[in-house]
């Protein structure tokens, strides 16, 4: 199964409880918090599981399916819902994954989690310092919450609906509570500690409501009508709020609710997003999982020393990759031609299959200099009516120790013959203080959207889009079609004008958000090219390219779409 990026931008927001003034005073003077010092990039991993107890005399085949988030506070648009779940859930039975003969695992045994599953990589986080009270106020908010199962019948569509189901919960209750600037309440107006207890206690309320450990006995009951017989069995979850703050206070609470197969246990962390270590134990229907956590920071300091080889892990979705097709890893530095290096693939690399490649870069690049990593797909059939199409799910790329790149979606990129091409932002954790910008981070005054149409038009009148790109000071929104239909098959620009002295490092994501219904009262819209540049006083460098056919498809069910700039 795979994983659904649910962004959302609406137009507006409710608030449940109400800012207090001193709140909202405080939301309003703060316009570009943090900007004396560097972001870092925050990945949450999981690693090997280990069976403590089975669930099952035949053995056990657990799977961890997750949903991420990020969002911050009083910044409407901010926020971004991952939910992942990939086929195929009885990985452990998989011969690219198998650790023993048998096709389950027993009580003692441990295997090593795909890299696609239980992985999540935060870019460009700002962590505020303790006792900052004015950029805490607007502080972001990253969290996850990973579900254990022991997989038996129930058929992953089953599965992957509740998930979405339970992410668009999750998307709607940030938006709400954090968005909205509710979670912190009156605390801005007090002292840090204040403030920080606060918001530990809101969020914790937040994170109950998320899981709502109340209906899981309803999702078993799904399980059981949804499978023929011997359902997938909920076997824990664990949930973390993890406010983007140092120093916070953590809380740590664990409730159980009683289910047909067995008690499971729902535990909860409220924490400042720090460095984490820990054993997490999946507790429920019988069984015990305990799988490592790691929780990483990285700042500017990596950008020391050259890179010489890449390290790449890239997973196929529902579309496979034929032999006689080729990708290649594009590498792009600051003042560099591209270097394009073959990334063999023996053969191909069938549906839900992976590969794992180190390639030799032709000459060495200094760190601080790396910008992007793409993959080139190009198919060598030779005929349109036969040109290849490949579904690229996952990709994760590392030089050394270091994790450069980790993106996923569903799929996040459709390769279609006979060239079509993907890159991800590789760059070191932005330095931003505004009296030490480098040359190479010019002033961005405005972008230039352009959009392609594919085969299904967007009709305008009550049907529009907008554009958005976020900064790290904040949203810039812009109509794209103002109430314009937009014919198949053509192409619309349009400029986003940018607060004065946003640096290019200050670009964070742009996002197309739509609001119609969809179906077949309603309108859908194909979106099969996405290009971004940046406009500054020494020209308009691309910032973002994006293909597919179609790239995205809004309906009445997805009206988000973003990507990391």
């Amino acid at each position: 199964m795979e994983s659904k990026n649910l962004r959302f931008a609406p137009k507006s927001r409710p608030v449940l409880f109400g800012l207090a003034a001193a709140a909202a005073a405080a939301l309003a003077t703060v316009a570009n918090p943090g900007e004396a010092r560097a972001d870092e990039h925050v990945s949450f991993d999981l690693g090997n599981v280990r069976v403590v107890r089975q669930r099952e005399a035949s053995g056990d085949r657990p799977y961890f399916p997750a949903i991420f988030f990020r969002s911050r506070i009083g910044s409407r648009g901010s926020t971004g819902v991952t939910v992942v779940d990939y086929e195929p859930h009885d990985w452990v039975s998989k011969p690219l994954f198998r650790v023993a003969p048998r096709d389950h695992m027993m009580a003692g045994e441990t295997a090593t989690l795909p890299f696609w599953m239980g992985t999540e990589q935060w870019r460009n986080v700002r962590v505020v310092p303790a006792s900052s009270l004015a950029e805490a106020v607007r502080a972001e908010i990253m969290g996850g919450i990973v579900f254990a199962f022991d997989n038996n019948n129930t058929p992953p569509h089953v599965i992957r609906g509740l998930l979405d189901s339970a992410g668009s919960i999750v998307q709607r209750l940030l938006v709400e509570r954090v968005e909205s600037g509710s979670v912190i309440g009156a605390a801005a107006s007090g002292d840090f500690a204040t403030f920080q207890r606060s918001l530990g206690e809101r969020a914790l309320q937040l994170l109950k409501e998320m899981i709502n450990v109340g209906k899981m006995a309803e999702l078993a009951l799904q399980f059981t009508v949804g499978s023929t017989f011997n359902p997938d069995q909920p076997a824990g979850i664990q949930a973390f709020i993890l406010p983007a703050l140092d120093g916070m206070p953590a809380s740590d609470t664990t409730q159980t609710v009683k289910l047909p197969g067995g008690p499971v246990d729902a535990r909860m962390v409220v924490a400042g997003l720090g460095a984490r270590t820990e054993t997490l134990s999946f507790t429920g229907s019988g069984a015990r999982y305990d799988v490592p956590l790691t929780i990483a920071r990285t700042g500017s300091s990596t950008c020391a020393g050259t890179v010489s080889s890449l390290t790449l892990r890239v997973r196929t979705g529902e579309d496979d990759l034929r032999d006689n097709s080729v990708i290649r890893a594009v590498v792009e530095s600051r003042g560099r031609a591209p270097m394009t290096i073959d990334i063999p693939t023996a053969g191909g690399i069938a549906n839900r299959g992976e590969i794992l490649r180190t390639i030799t870069l032709p000459t060495a690049i200094p760190r601080a200099e790396l910008e992007r990593v793409g993959i080139a797909f190009q198919s060598r059939n030779g005929f349109a009516q036969t040109d290849d199409n490949w579904n690229m799910d996952a990709i994760e790329v590392r030089s050394g120790s270091e994790r450069l790149l980790f993106q996923r979606g569903r799929p996040l990129a459709r390769m279609t013959g006979p060239t079509s091409t993907w890159n991800g932002d590789v760059r070191c954790p932005a330095a931003t203080a505004a009296a030490s910008m480098p040359a190479a981070d010019p002033i961005v005054t405005a972008v230039d959207v352009t959009l392609r149409t594919g085969g299904d038009d967007l009709r305008g009148g009550s049907d529009n889009a907008v554009v958005i790109v976020q900064t790290a000071g904040g949203n810039v929104e812009a109509p794209f079609n103002g109430r314009d239909r937009l014919a198949d098959n053509t192409s619309k620009t349009v400029r986003v004008t940018l607060p004065a002295g946003v640096h290019r490092s200050q670009l964070r994501r742009f996002v197309i958000h739509t609001a119609f219904g969809g179906g077949l009262g309603g309108d859908n819209w194909n979106v099969d090219a996405v290009q971004l540049r940046a406009i500054t006083a020494s020209g308009s460098p691309v910032i973002l390219e994006r293909t597919g056919n179609p790239l995205v498809r809004f309906t009445g069910s997805l009206h988000d779409s973003g990507f990391d700039l």
